[in-house]
């Protein structure tokens, strides 16, 4: 792998920004992540095509990170390439009762064209943060089928559209692009965590637990637990990798001790040196 010799090959292609060692807090909501090797912004379609061409002629491994996500780098920085998709998939339309979306809109969008357009069953995510990419993570892939009519995704050299119903078997090589929700809401459906959540789907009796072991209100260095949003991490200027999963594992070992309750982190860092490793997002996701 070569990155310097990608940039190089990346440089003037249209539509496309990359950039070497680029601080991953700068683009995530919690605003901690070292610097990952090459950082890729694509416009449209067009431009990631052309942009994963170059990548994997370089032998660059490469993952989606998607705007207004909460996902977590290590302290030490990410080896190979993080692309964000662009204005270009960010689009969201109503059509004859179903919309359609690209990844990196975000979902509060997606509610207040639904309600425009006088579609009801999805009005309820113009509450939810984050953006379609980080909904279709492979966690909730399984459970989200029901719900998505059409998923495109660059799977190769080429964009295909596919049933909704194929969303859960995806390889992780297929890069989702762009879904077609269907017009009814499927009981059950997963919603996004709120920013910051410590897990996806926690139980209704999390936050009475965190508040029964004195954990709301904890503070390690630069990332807290609030009060006010129990369930969820906060961070303040200057906070690290280290500082968060110091606190999760503060946390996780408390309501164990208390409670029996056994935690799996939803922001792991990725990119943490073998010997420590975690399954993290990227290993997971798309």
């Amino acid at each position: 792998m070569t990155v310097v010799a990608a940039v190089a090959a990346l440089e003037g292609l249209p539509g496309v920004v990359a950039r070497e060692a680029e601080p991953v807090a700068r683009h995530v909501a919690l605003r901690i992540g070292g610097p990952v090797e090459l950082w890729v912004v694509v416009a449209d379609e067009t431009a990631l095509l052309a942009a994963s061409a170059v990548l994997r002629a370089h032998g660059v491994r490469w993952r989606f990170l998607h705007g207004l996500s909460d996902r977590v780098v290590a302290d030490e920085g990410l080896s190979g390439a993080l692309v964000r998709p662009g204005p270009g998939f960010a689009g969201v339309e109503v059509d004859q009762g179903e919309v359609q979306a690209g990844v990196a809109a975000p979902l509060a969008r997606i509610g207040h064209a639904a309600r425009e357009a006088g579609l009801e069953t999805w009005t309820l995510l113009e509450a939810c943060a984050g953006t379609v990419g980080d909904w279709v993570s492979e966690e909730n892939r399984t459970r989200l089928g029901p719900a998505i009519r059409e998923v495109r995704v660059l799977q190769g050299r080429s964009f295909r559209n596919l049933p909704g119903a194929r969303l859960g078997g995806l390889s992780p090589s297929a890069r989702v692009v762009a879904v077609r929700l269907s017009g009814v809401l499927p009981r059950g459906m997963p919603l996004p965590p709120p920013p910051g959540a410590l897990v996806d789907h926690p139980e209704r009796r999390l936050s009475s637990m965190l508040e029964a072991s004195g954990l709301l209100g904890l503070r390690i260095r630069a990332v807290r637990l609030p009060e006010t949003a129990p369930g969820t991490v906060a961070t303040l200027e200057g906070a690290t990798a280290r500082d968060l999963a110091f606190l999760e594992r503060i946390v996780r070992e408390r309501l164990f001790r208390d409670h029996g309750l056994h935690l799996e982190m939803r922001l792991v860092p990725a990119g943490r040196p073998p010997s420590r490793r975690t399954r993290t997002w990227m290993d997971r996701d798309q």
